[in-house]
């Protein structure tokens, strides 16, 4: 029988600095992948089915995911707080957007629950809404600086992912990135 390290890479330490406000807060729309927040997720999913107006949301808004050494999945939208407060300013965009100053986004760290200077997690991504993706329009990715794309992280540890959604009927195509060294 497979382990979780062969199904879905090694537990590792961030492989980028975490922020202060990473340490301190999470994100308000954090959840932990199960039978519940699954259906809620799936009806926010399936939302651009029937308004146009959520569909400008998830078009401009990923969601992360990060899943923790035990195997269990976090997931929340990247959300930008107030570095002092932590009050919730706005959802971080795709495209890049000058934060202000004593803004801080909410990344993969946040959504694990970075503590105590000690985090690890096996896999993290992003959920992206893209219509014209071929196994579309929701989209899993490792897009993660932090855990995601590095060595031991293949597109076979991304399907398995994909898989536990699925089993909450939640359809999502695969965009593996490979790390840069090597491409």
């Amino acid at each position: 029988m497979a382990n979780l390290d062969d199904i879905y890479g090694r537990p590792t330490k961030p492989l980028a600095a975490v922020t202060e406000s990473e340490q301190r807060y999470q994100p308000r729309s954090l959840n932990s992948l199960d039978a519940a927040s699954a259906a809620s997720l799936k009806a926010y999913m399936d939302s651009h089915l029937v308004t146009r107006l959520s569909s400008v949301v998830h078009e401009t808004s990923p969601i992360l995911w990060v899943m923790n050494e035990a195997g269990a999945i976090m997931f929340a939208h990247e959300e930008v707080v107030e570095k002092t407060s932590g009050k919730l300013r706005y959802l971080l965009p795709h495209s890049y957007v000058k934060m202000q100053a004593g803004e801080e986004k909410l990344g993969h760290p946040a959504v694990l629950g970075y503590r105590d200077g000690y985090v690890t997690a096996r896999i993290a991504g992003e959920i992206t809404f893209d219509p014209g993706h071929e196994d579309g329009p929701w989209v899993i990715s490792n897009r993660s600086g932090r855990f995601g794309i590095r060595r031991g992280i293949g597109e076979a540890q991304l399907r398995n992912v994909a898989k536990l959604f699925s089993a909450y009927q939640i359809r999502l195509g695969v965009y593996h990135i490979t790390p840069r060294e090597q491409v």
